[in-house]
């Protein structure tokens, strides 16, 4: 049931309509009921995992508010939290571990069949998996430091978990931002409801018009990497940032918009990416609640910045490897993780050095940095997007082998769509610089009752005339992969 379907709109519709409609305490068995139903229509067999973890971190949460003794908190915490990622571990890596065991096992004359390892492990991960289980350790986390205290109400806190708005791909909400909020009575609010429809609307648009329709082109060249030099992948490459950009951010803005259509607020998950000046900037703009929560439970447990500048560094790397690793177990993320965290580190003494060369930031060198941060965003988004290591090593040996003459069609993609393409482009910079000097929806606030339902009925046509559909369709979401 994904967000850009009919059928995600009528679920909603529905339930929107029931939670205005029923008391307090029926509301949150509705959308229990709900978001377990939206899960199970993916896989009814991965909802087990879901509730296990839950029930996992909710117990660990009550004894942890039931113990005063230190060691014993400590125990529980470990315990609780490591069962969480032996699952995540069960599903995610453990078939990458016994693959190069065997390889190892190979290379040293012992032949093991890797036919019946791959068989066993032929289960897919639930969907979802990597984002609720951050979540559910997070609130294990922030109980043990005191930080919240631990739900006693099963319903609630399932429902924290797997409310259906975010479970997919979060965001990875914080344990004191939705709970709290769960014992809130909602009214209807005309104005939060023309907002969260709004939101909802605009991450319709980014997902089924702009990303899906990059989609096709760079579908076409990284699926055939051995076709193509130079100008082909540079196209490709430069589609590929603003098509994980649209899809995953048009994903979070119709979760964003879902929630508060019943009044609920969930954390914001972007914040202008491809405006940040440095690659630091980039991944506080960047999948927000993600980078949050690898600060608080792994970089400042490492030490953060409170020690050396070899450790820190250590503890960056370290970061961005658990980042790569998070995304999946091909060699590609662990580069793309690693990559990041080495420019973190560079970009920390290239500050230093630049604030004493330009003391004074320019206009013409706030632009130099968002144009060269954007540049070493998009060839680090390669190695995410490719196929396998070889497809990597290919593309960037032939990244400046460019051809004479590069024909649009055949990249899969018509000249008319790919002009459209440059077109929605051109509009997502646009839409960002403005929003970082004002809110845009804001300035519609701002425009006759008419003009701003003229234009959101404009923007429904748009997805219906120009959203990609069918067997053109990209289907689903990029992060559900992950």
């Amino acid at each position: 049931m994904l967000f850009s379907s009919i059928r995600y709109l009528l679920f909603l519709t529905i339930n929107v309509l029931l939670y205005y409609i029923l008391p307090d305490r029926h509301r949150l068995y509705l959308l229990l009921a709900s978001s377990l139903y939206f899960y199970c229509a993916w896989d009814p067999f991965s909802v087990i995992w879901l509730l296990a973890i839950t029930v996992i971190s909710y117990r660990a949460g009550l004894s942890l508010s039931r113990s005063d003794d230190p060691l014993k908190r400590k125990r529980i915490t470990a315990l609780s939290a490591g069962s969480i990622l032996f699952i995540l571990f069960i599903f995610k890596y453990l078939d990458f571990i016994l693959l190069r065991a065997i390889n190892a096992a190979g290379a040293l004359g012992v032949h093991l069949s890797a036919d019946t390892v791959t068989g066993i492990l032929s289960i897919a991960a639930p969907i979802g998996i990597s984002f609720y289980t951050f979540q559910s350790l997070g609130y294990i986390f922030d109980v043990f430091r005191g930080r919240t205290e631990a739900s006693r109400d099963a319903v609630k806190y399932a429902l924290s978990i797997a409310f259906f708005v975010h479970i997919m791909q979060g965001p990875i909400d914080r344990s004191d931002n939705l709970l709290p909020q769960l014992d809130e009575h909602h009214d209807f609010e005309y104005d939060r409801f023309c907002h969260g429809m709004a939101i909802f609307l605009f991450g319709a648009f980014k997902k089924v018009v702009i990303a899906d329709r990059l989609a096709i082109l760079v579908n076409t060249v990284y699926g055939n990497v051995r076709d193509y030099r130079g100008q082909a992948f540079w196209i490709a490459s430069v589609f590929y940032t603003f098509q994980i950009y649209c899809d995953f951010s048009g994903y979070t803005d119709m979760a964003l918009g879902s929630a508060e259509l019943m009044g609920f607020r969930l954390p914001e998950n972007f914040r202008r990416p491809y405006l940040a000046t440095s690659v630091t900037d980039f991944w506080r703009r960047w999948h927000i609640s993600l980078s949050r929560w690898f600060r608080d439970y792994v970089y400042i447990p490492l030490g953060g910045n409170r020690c050396t500048e070899a450790r820190w560094a250590l503890n960056v790397l370290i970061v961005f490897l658990i980042s790569g690793l998070w995304h999946g177990t091909a060699w590609a993320f662990i580069i793309w993780g690693l990559l990041h965290g080495l420019c973190q580190v560079i970009g920390k003494y290239k500050a230093r050095l630049s604030s004493r060369i330009f003391p004074t930031e320019h206009l013409w060198l706030r632009c130099f940095r968002i144009a060269v941060t954007f540049l070493i965003v998009n060839l680090l988004w390669i190695p995410f997007r490719v196929n396998s290591f070889e497809d990597l090593t290919l593309i960037f040996r032939r990244l400046f082998q460019f051809t004479p003459k590069l024909r649009i069609d055949s990249l899969g993609m018509v000249k008319e769509d790919f002009r459209l393409s440059l077109v929605l482009i051109l509009f997502v910079i646009l839409t960002d610089a403005v929003s970082e000097r004002t809110s845009v929806y804001g300035l519609l606030q701002k425009l006759p009752v008419l003009v701003r339902r003229g234009l959101y009925m404009l923007c429904i046509f748009a997805i219906i005339l120009f959203g990609v559909y069918g067997s053109l369709s990209a289907e689903s979401f990029i992060y559900f992969n992950f």
